[in-house]
């Protein structure tokens, strides 16, 4: 990856990384209404149905029912809605302002995404007080759930990083064929895309969570809850299938260590013997027969 890309991606995973979650809230209006004002963070905006304006900076926006806009810090709003409208709020921060992916876009909100946008609403008690019917976000609570702050950035987090993929070139590959999943089969799915097309190297938990924009820990929350085992658990199993081929076909146990990334051949025998219940030289006889 040359200098340029790799910048680019530092960046993007900066503004994919949600630090604090700092409002959220959920309008049903029975009369029209305006609401307007500049805040300090970034502010996403979905219109759950209903007719609804949204300008920024004095440039008018489309933003129709089941579409999610985002506006980058500072930027001067007004939403003006009709009677009937609904509209959910959510004002959060990054480790770097979003950019010309986000700001004064709006995306369409498939069941994917109203799913993480309901989960991030459903946090909403838990972290903030109401603060009258007519302000656009509550007030952060005294003593706000930790568990339901974390689930409120892990689905902005998934919310933005779903919205990018079409729209930024590496990710283009996985967004077909998943409207249906939920966020962590959707994740795992990756996952396992990511194990299969390095089977023959050694990754980390590390590597995969910078490669899918996520954190450590949920990449290993998500994998475990839809496969019962933990990532690097798997991968094992994984290289030692690859290994019954390669053995199978006649190649060698130093050669077979060599091509799927293990240190040695005789860690690689140790493994395939944990795995296998018996050795490579037998397996490769027994094959070969």
């Amino acid at each position: 990856m040359n200098d340029k890309k790799q910048e680019e991606k530092n960046k993007l995973k900066k503004i994919l990384s949600v630090t604090s979650v700092e409002g959220v809230s959920f309008f049903r209006f029975d009369r029209e209404t305006e609401l307007n004002g500049n805040l300090p963070c970034t502010l996403m905006i979905y219109n759950d149905g209903g007719a609804l304006s949204l300008t920024l900076d004095g440039v008018s926006v489309p933003l129709p029912a089941e579409r999610t806009a985002f506006l980058a810090p500072g930027r001067e709003y007004r939403v003006a809605a009709r009677k009937g409208c609904s509209v959910a709020v959510v004002a959060f921060e990054t480790q770097a302002g979003i950019n010309e992916y986000f700001d004064g876009r709006s995306f369409p909100t498939d069941a994917f995404r109203k799913e993480l946008i309901g989960k991030i609403l459903g946090c909403a008690d838990e972290l903030f007080e109401r603060r009258g019917e007519n302000s656009f976000l509550r007030v952060l609570r005294e003593e706000p759930s930790e568990h339901a702050a974390q689930v409120a950035r892990e689905c902005l987090e998934l919310l933005l990083l779903d919205c990018v993929k079409p729209l930024y070139k590496p990710f283009k590959h996985s967004t077909e064929a998943k409207g249906r999943l939920s966020e962590s089969k959707k994740t795992t799915e990756e996952i396992l895309s990511y194990l299969q097309e390095n089977v023959t190297r050694n990754v980390k938990i590390s590597e995969i969570a910078e490669a899918l924009f996520f954190s450590e820990s949920y990449v290993k929350k998500v994998f475990r809850k839809e496969t019962g085992v933990g990532i690097i658990r798997y991968f094992t199993s994984m290289k030692i299938a690859k290994a019954k081929e390669y053995l199978a076909e006649g190649k060698s146990t130093a050669e077979t260590a060599k091509r799927l990334g293990f240190s040695s051949p005789a860690y690689f025998c140790k493994v395939f013997r944990q795995e296998t219940g018996v050795t490579t030289k037998r397996f490769r006889a027994s094959a070969l027969r």
